[in-house]
């Protein structure tokens, strides 16, 4: 290749999570940043390229010898370019004499940035040379802007025959911050970048042959931008061999495999709706059963394979509506965004397609079908609207296929926000198991906190049904999450519990009138996704732990074996951040459950900042695999984590908690759970603790600022401020806040609704407050956020808050926005308990002329 003249200044800046400013100004003291070693792999020879003059001269595109996306280069790790030709990375001083060599040279290095801050690179080569930055070519410019984390750079640098001036000057890294930098040559990093996160691959479904066999599964991967998704969807053997990878695995999804394991079904998006098509395992043709059915909500296999269960809108004519027409309401339940009415049960025949359906549209919503043993008749129920509380009621029906008589087994009456679902019935056809609140709501029934979701079992001898009682005091809610609930004998359920923020793989067994449970143990401490086979022999499954990304892995219950199938996130270059014990004891002896993490990436002398999580709501915070928490870890700060009373999965004592309280228990758990932390961890600055929450958690956040100020900084996302507003405008606010409130109302109980409610206290909060809410919110209005804002302003209290244009609950609408604001949460803390405001005041350059004070970066 023809010999170039270059003179290279060599700017780095993050793509996804950094500011790109004009060249900034760098004041009078600077200090510079050279990498004393680097790892090098060359020389490679350089391919001549032909010149051709005229119209028809080819373009030149440059493609790498070695991939910089994918490659994370290892001291002495072997690079095979061709089938005859293989190099060895090699550790060698900056800059290396090889570079006189002729060829294309390639360095790796990793800087660890740990501070944000500006700065100013720049190096000389006489010869082509394009740098790599985290595997994305970067453009040559004068200045950068650097978050804290570590940047893998890969130089590619070529030699034409016969230079003898081939050497490239240090490296240097020029600033004011410069000292912050740090260069290493492991591959292995703590992810100080949110960006970073977009290199999880995420499982979307599953499916397992009889006898695990076959295992279908979507594994979703980002694209480099973060925003875009690849999904492969393959058949893998039992041996964790690939049978084959199926076409559109972009957009289908595994449902289930037929009983003799010769086909898949898979369901893939299609105009408003979604195909059902059947593949066969080996690759071979595949069949459509549906085309784009509107609304699947439900299918089930019958026990010989020859029919599906479905339940969609294929069976409703919607009405026609212009956007100018007036949206009339007349019942409450129209205002719940989940109450979809024009379910339709459908009875499909596999072989030839035909579709009979068992149910009319209505005012109702289907919640489960199951075929009764012998596939002769179905068991389903159906949640139809009451007049009084809790304004909904679910129905058991049994449906006879041969005549098509309906009749009602039972009713239970649950509300809205958990309701009868997850039907199992028992070989002999004699029990249901389902899962439901702990007992039905009404006149005669104590207040519970109804996401304890219970297990109960209908006799249908005697029409009566039990709560399954456990000594473990087991929530029932990752079976219903997971669809995971099937009986194996007449005696005997599998399932998965709620073992507080674990999962528990349980065979549960009645004997003498007691139920009891014996525990599968599995590698992992959550189970996120699972399938079981047609036969039952055989459960496969997604699981995570707070130090382990997702993996999959099987359990066969005939060998009792349980064992990995794959872990697509073992190659992730990541330091991890270790999770310990910090649970402590109630005010009634109670366990409260805790664990905290310590700094992953940054030691620092002397005491740290602390920053505190819980969510305090009627749920735990899970021990999955939890990006942010590792994250703020690698950035310098100790995490703790606290699930307060109120949680489901420790017991009805300790759920119950949550039912008509808003606030004053969680806060309690909460404030001594620090207490208690810190007075064990000396290295713990108690002058710098931050705390942070979500939906609810937002709400506790704002609850705790109004009882106390001793925390540094505060981050509220889209929470609630005042309870009164939530429950008449939030989407779920009368149905949730029936249970939160315990069925009281504004005029029957204005004190509890007031006194709990930050907005009324916002004169006691001192603490520097971030608050953050998409303006498309429709679970928790975005006023919630506002109207504290305004309060705070008007006692000139230190608070700032960022609103989403176009952002729903959770602000995740695409991951550049969702990196956008856990960013602003990082930056924010920064400036208060690490007093290093730069980064948030640089994502509001409010005096500078021109500006709307907006933030752009990513």
């Amino acid at each position: 290749m023809r010999h170039r003249q270059i003179l290279s200044l060599i700017s780095l800046f993050l793509w996804t999570s950094a500011l790109l400013l004009a060249a900034p100004s760098f004041g009078e003291e600077k200090e510079s940043s050279a990498p004393l070693k680097v790892l090098h792999l060359g020389p490679i020879p350089a391919l001549e390229v032909d010149a051709v003059a005229g119209d028809f001269a080819p373009r030149e595109i440059m493609v790498p010898e070695i991939d910089p996306l994918r490659s994370r280069p290892r001291e002495g790790e072997l690079v095979v370019l061709q089938p005859d030709r293989q190099l060895k990375w090699r550790k060698t001083p900056f800059p290396p004499k090889v570079l006189k060599l002729a060829g294309v040279h390639w360095m790796a290095v990793n800087l660890i940035c740990t501070a944000y801050g500006d700065y100013h690179w720049q190096t000389d080569f006489p010869g082509h040379l394009t740098l790599y930055v985290d595997g994305e070519e970067k453009p040559l410019e004068k200045a950068a802007v650097l978050r804290r984390g570590s940047y893998r750079l890969m130089l590619r640098l070529e030699v034409a025959p016969g230079d003898s001036a081939g050497t490239i000057a240090p490296l240097t890294v020029t600033g004011k911050d410069a000292a912050s930098l740090k260069w290493s040559l492991a591959p292995d990093f703590a992810p100080a970048r949110y960006d970073q996160t977009r290199q999880l691959a995420r499982y979307a479904s599953l499916a397992v042959a009889s006898g695990g066999r076959s295992i279908a599964r979507s594994l979703s991967r980002r694209d480099p931008t973060g925003n875009g998704r690849t999904n492969s969807l393959q058949i893998l053997s039992r041996q964790r061999t690939v049978v084959t990878s199926l076409l559109d695995g972009d957009r289908g999804r595994p449902v289930l495999f037929t009983p003799d394991g010769r086909e898949l079904l898979v369901r893939r998006p299609a105009g408003e709706g979604e195909d059902l098509i059947y593949w066969t395992v080996n690759g071979g043709a595949s069949r459509i059963l549906l085309r784009a059915e509107p609304g699947i909500s439900l299918i089930r296999q019958s026990r010989n394979g020859r029919n599906l269960l479905l339940v969609s809108k294929g069976g409703m004519k919607e009405e026609e509506t212009s956007s100018e027409d007036s949206i009339h309401q007349s019942e409450l339940r129209t205002s719940i965004p989940d109450y979809t009415p024009g379910d339709v049960l459908h009875l499909i025949d596999v072989a030839s397609g035909v579709r009979r359906q068992l149910t009319r549209a209505g005012d109702c919503v289907i919640e489960d079908a199951v075929f009764f043993p012998g596939d002769q008749a179905i068991l389903y129920a159906r949640t139809l609207p009451l007049e009084e509380r809790p304004w909904f009621v679910t129905e058991l029906r049994r449906l006879d296929l041969n005549t098509g008589k309906e009749t009602e087994v039972s009713r239970f009456t649950a509300g809205w926000e958990v309701r009868p679902d997850d039907l199992a019935i028992s070989p002999n056809g004699e029990r249901v198991a389902f899962t439901g609140p702990p007992e039905e709501i009404g006149p005669g029934h104590a207040e519970h906190n109804v996401y304890n979701r219970s297990l109960h079992v209908l006799d249908l001898t005697t029409n009566k049904t039990e709560r399954v009682q456990l000594e473990q005091g087991w929530s029932f809610n990752a079976a219903h999450d997971l669809g995971v609930m099937s009986w194996i004998t007449d005696s005997a359920l599998l399932t998965v519990a709620d073992a507080g923020s674990e999962h528990r793989l349980v065979r549960i067994l009645v004997g003498k009138g007691a139920w009891r449970a014996r525990i599968f143990p599995f590698e992992g401490e959550v189970i996120e996704s699972a399938a079981l086979s047609p036969d039952h022999q055989v459960f496969v499954y997604v699981v995570s732990g707070r130090e382990l990304p997702s993996q999959l892995r099987m359990m066969d219950f005939q060998q009792e074996r349980e064992f990995e199938i794959e872990s697509p996130n073992a190659a992730l270059p990541w330091v991890l951040a270790q999770a310990k014990d910090a649970s402590f004891k109630g005010p009634h002896g109670e366990t409260i459950d805790a664990w905290w993490y310590a700094p992953s990436g940054f030691d620092g002398e002397g005491s740290g900042p602390l920053i505190v999580y819980y969510y305090g709501g009627a749920s735990p915070t899970s021990r999955r695999f939890n990006t942010t928490h590792q994250w703020l870890c690698a950035n310098g700060y100790t995490v703790l984590v606290i699930n307060p009373r109120g949680a489901y999965g420790y017991g009805d004592a300790f759920a119950d908690c949550h039912a008509g309280d808003w606030g004053p228990k969680a806060s309690a758990d909460i404030l001594r759970g620090v207490d208690v932390f810190l007075k064990s961890h000396n290295e713990i600055d108690a002058k710098r603790v931050g705390i942070y929450g979500g939906s609810y958690g937002g709400f506790m956040t704002a609850y705790l600022l109004t009882q106390t100020s001793r925390f540094a900084a505060a981050v509220d996302y889209y929470g609630i401020s005042d309870v009164t507003s939530y429950w008449g405008q939030g989407s779920w606010g009368p149905t949730y806040g029936d249970m939160s409130v315990a069925g009281k109302h504004p005029w029957d109980a204005p004190k509890l609704f007031a006194g709990r409610s930050p907005i009324f206290n916002a004169d006691r909060i001192t603490t520097p407050l971030l608050l953050m809410h998409g303006l498309a919110d429709n679970n928790v209005p975005s006023g919630e956020s506002r109207q504290l804002f305004t309060a705070l302003k008007m006692e000139n209290r230190p608070v700032e808050m960022v609103l989403f244009p176009g952002e729903n609950h959770g602000i995740a609408g695409t991951f550049s926005v969702f990196v956008r604001q856990r960013g602003m949460m990082l930056d924010w803390f920064d400036r208060w308990l690490r007093d290093q405001p730069k980064a948030w005041d640089d994502r509001w350059p409010k005096n500078k002329a021109g500006s709307d004070g907006n933030d752009s970066s990513s």
